[in-house]
């Protein structure tokens, strides 16, 4: 019995054991990735993160309260043009000279 799945135009979610069968299929097929997707019509980008799962990163949210080893700022008005400075627990600093989201400053200290 054939059980090789066709896939069609209309968009859909497939169950894990749909990706894991068509993973296999291509496999076997000895094809390359590319060339097993334009013949099952499948989108080439999606088929790659099934074979090549990666692990969803958290988006951030741009709110900063509540998380874990952040501590306060204090806001002090000086002329050194700096527009920020992050104090670090190990004696080190970083400064800012000018305007950056909190997600870009918080992915450096992270």
């Amino acid at each position: 019995m054939d059980t090789r799945i066709i896939a069609t135009n209309l968009p859909l979610r497939r169950s894990r054991q749909e990706k894991e069968r068509l993973i296999e299929q291509w496999r076997e097929s000895g094809k390359t990735k590319k060339s097993f997707c334009a013949e099952l019509q499948l989108n080439y980008q999606t088929f790659i993160g099934w074979v090549n799962p990666k692990k969803k990163r958290k988006r951030f949210s741009g709110v900063l309260e509540d998380s874990p080893g952040f501590i306060p700022v204090q806001i002090q008005h000086e002329s050194s043009g700096v527009f920020a400075e992050a104090k670090l627990v190990n004696g080190n600093s970083v400064c800012v000279y000018q305007y950056v989201p909190a997600g870009y400053l918080r992915s450096l200290l992270v």
